[in-house]
């Protein structure tokens, strides 16, 4: 009765008056605003009557952009209703998406985990409600809003949730009758504002791990002073993964973890003592800057947003010597500027044959030099420029 409730309350928002959709694309459908070349996901109804979403399941990949018309469109949303009562078991989320519509994905029952990147803002009311297949939530640290009953009803499957720190609001019911939680995280120094019945029905035995110079606040804040073990959080409880490297023979992908509290993320590349470059990331995984410390260095971005992975982002960083060793500092910081995580490590680019290499004995024995710009490799030979097929220019 109380699951019959909340549908009809989902179908008086879900089922106003909507415009179809602009397009579709590779099996998803958008709204298109063409004044910012912005694009939300929807469904073939462009949001409105629920059960219409049946062509939505299984796995499902929402890209950064969209072309359409011959123009590129940013996907920066998830429309409300956008995959209500659908199949879908999983859903890949761009870090270009900043807001979670309401009942976006409402009564996804086959939905086992969702990872929210950290560009997202905003989880709008019944996001996530009655997701009863959920055993997994990841809400990266951008998030400050957590709209009414956004989880509620996701039963027995949901184990475990980590509110990042960026969360000052909870609304009403967002948790409430999630009863396998065996285990809340709270990064928040500032218990976040709970609304009424957040957490009802949830053990509060269970442990709750907030940052250690909290646990006194959270044992007095409304919403939270109900549960009675709340602990710190221990080192344990933040481990992060290893970055790793993937070189090509310009090029490097740096993979780096997510840090709690993270707030900026610097990395540094070096030959021996030179500073090659220096690139800063904030916790949307957006490039902020990047600097080639020498003038005749240079490299292009691949993009200004870091790819969001499970365990945090990765990134392409062109406009490197072939077959050269360096070494890669990794440093994460919080919003007081305090060092939270620092890794360094080194690769080694990949060593190519040009076609320019392979002349005949003659002509190999004229002087030549390699040029790299802009991540591009140039050999000139004899006054003459070639590219790394052996093409003159």
């Amino acid at each position: 009765m109380k699951k019959l409730f909340f549908l009809l309350a989902a179908m008086l928002v879900c089922c106003s008056l909507f415009a179809d959709p602009d397009c579709k694309i590779n099996g998803l459908y958008y709204n298109l605003n063409t004044s910012d070349k912005t694009a939300q996901v929807t469904n073939k109804n462009g949001g409105g009557q629920i059960g219409s979403q049946k062509d939505y399941a299984g796995d499902m990949v929402i890209p950064s952009t969209i072309l359409y018309d011959e123009e590129t469109y940013t996907v920066t949303s998830i429309g409300e209703c956008a995959f209500i009562n659908s199949s879908i078991t999983s859903i890949t989320i761009p870090a270009s998406v900043t807001t979670i519509g309401s009942e976006a994905f409402y009564d996804c029952s086959k939905l086992t985990s969702i990872t929210i990147p950290a560009s997202v803002t905003t989880i709008g009311s019944f996001a996530f409600c009655y997701c009863s297949g959920l055993t997994s939530v990841t809400i990266p640290n951008s998030v400050t809003t957590i709209g009414d009953w956004a989880f509620y009803g996701c039963c027995s499957g949901l184990t475990s949730i980590t509110i990042p720190n960026s969360v000052t609001t909870i609304g009403y019911g967002v948790f409430k009758d999630c009863r396998g939680l065996t285990s809340i995280t709270s990064e928040a120094i500032n218990p976040p504002t709970c609304g009424d019945d957040c957490f009802f029905e949830v053990d509060k035995s269970i442990p709750l791990y907030v940052p250690a110079e909290s646990v006194e606040a959270y044992r007095d804040a409304e919403g939270w002073q109900d549960f009675t073990n709340i602990l710190p959080i221990t080192a344990e409880e933040v481990e992060v993964t290893e970055p790793e490297t993937e070189p090509t023979n310009n090029s490097v992908v740096i993979s780096w973890p997510s840090v709690a509290a993270g707030e900026t993320y610097t990395i540094e590349i070096r030959k021996g003592e030179e500073l090659i470059c220096t690139l800063v990331f904030n916790a949307n995984g957006q490039l902020m800057s990047i600097n080639f410390a020498a003038p005749a260095r240079g490299g292009e971005h691949s993009s200004r947003y870091a790819t969001a992975t499970a365990t945090g982002w990765t990134y392409t960083i062109t406009g490197l010597e072939v077959g050269t060793e360096y070494t890669y500092t990794i440093v994460a910081k919080d919003n007081s500027d305090k060092t939270l995580y620092s890794e360094t490590g080194s690769f080694k680019t990949t060593k190519i044959t040009t076609s320019v290499e392979n002349m005949d004995s003659q002509k190999s024995q004229v002087e030549s030099q390699k040029v790299i710009r802009d991540g591009i490799l140039y050999i000139r030979r004899n006054g003459k420029t070639y590219d790394a097929q052996g093409r003159k220019l």
